[in-house]
């Protein structure tokens, strides 16, 4: 284990996402401190993108939208015998253009990325309020801080997140649950648009080891002071908030 690797501490993870680029990059860092990580990823992704990866990823595919289904994948990586310590909620960004998107598909959007990370963090919190402990960590995109109509379906969707952490992370802290949220910046993983580029003081992408990192800081158990807070790793971009 190299020594930025020791910083960090062993735990169960369980992250939730759709986007496999920040899957290779979690299990790249956190695999060296002997963490247990299970993916649970969209069941549409289909078998072929799984193919690719390498059997040392535990994957578990479900139904977003459907509260059950996400209840079976829980319950099958607790019988694997891992309690999860942290959950990761990174549900990324998909375009809908405002004008043209139509309004069912609007609201199937929200269900899946809002409601969905709703479910998720309902059903782990059940696990960790028996357990006394807990990190739930939701990430978002730093640009639904400065809200426009070129992706307004996918930011309001992340100000939602944002504003239910908030909500939920007084409650949660009764039962030692920690529940915070990261706002990202431009990553090769989750790319800004060319205009939002112009503002940002440090050029090029973030290093997803200071991303990392930060999420190591959050789900540590002796931060428990830091209740309901969001970070902006965004290279500067955020500044003028």
């Amino acid at each position: 284990m190299n020594e930025e690797s020791s910083l960090m501490t062993s735990r169960n993870y369980l992250v939730v996402t759709d986007n496999f680029e920040f899957v290779e990059y979690f299990f790249q860092y956190f695999n060296q401190t002997d963490s247990n990580i299970s993916f649970c990823i969209p069941e549409n992704n289909g078998v072929q993108i799984l193919d690719s990866y390498s059997a040392e990823y535990h994957f578990f595919s479900c139904d977003f939208l459907n509260s059950k289904s996400i209840q079976e994948s829980i319950a099958a990586i607790q019988n694997d015998g891992n309690q999860i310590d942290c959950l990761i909620n990174f549900i990324n960004h998909n375009e809908l253009d405002y004008f043209n998107v139509d309004l069912d598909d609007w609201l199937q959007y929200w269900n899946y990325k809002v409601l969905g990370s709703m479910r998720f963090m309902r059903e782990i919190a059940h696990a960790m309020k028996k357990n006394r402990k807990g990190s739930i960590i939701n990430i978002i995109d730093i640009q639904s801080r400065f809200p426009n109509l070129e992706n307004i379906v996918n930011l309001s969707a992340d100000t939602a997140i944002l504003n239910l952490t908030k909500a939920i992370a007084a409650d949660f802290i009764e039962s030692n649950i920690q529940c915070n949220s990261i706002s990202l910046g431009n990553f090769n993983f989750n790319l800004l648009h060319e205009n939002s580029l112009k503002d940002m003081p440090v050029n090029g992408s973030g290093d997803p080891k200071e991303l990392m990192s930060l999420i190591d800081f959050f789900a540590n158990a002796n931060n428990r002071y830091i209740v309901g807070e969001n970070i902006n790793i965004d290279g500067g971009f955020s500044r003028t908030l």
